[in-house]
């Protein structure tokens, strides 16, 4: 079973870009547009990993809790 990992960026691009190579790099993922929707998908899929923006709306990377 591969690792997963979530993305949680307000920038659509960046996450289609991440999701993108880690994919190639074997691994699962998961995206979320924002903090608040993040934490919630975070106990839900429970990642192995997770790439955080620091500056977005609802919620950012420095709050994250």
């Amino acid at each position: 079973m591969a690792k997963k990992i979530l993305i949680i960026d307000d920038e659509k691009d960046m996450r289609l870009y991440l999701g993108t190579l880690f994919r190639k790099a074997g691994y699962d993922t998961e995206d979320a547009p924002n903090g608040e929707e993040g934490l919630a998908l975070a106990e839900i899929c429970l990642p192995d990993l997770i790439t955080l923006d620091v500056l977005m709306p609802k919620g950012s990377g420095v709050r994250a809790y």
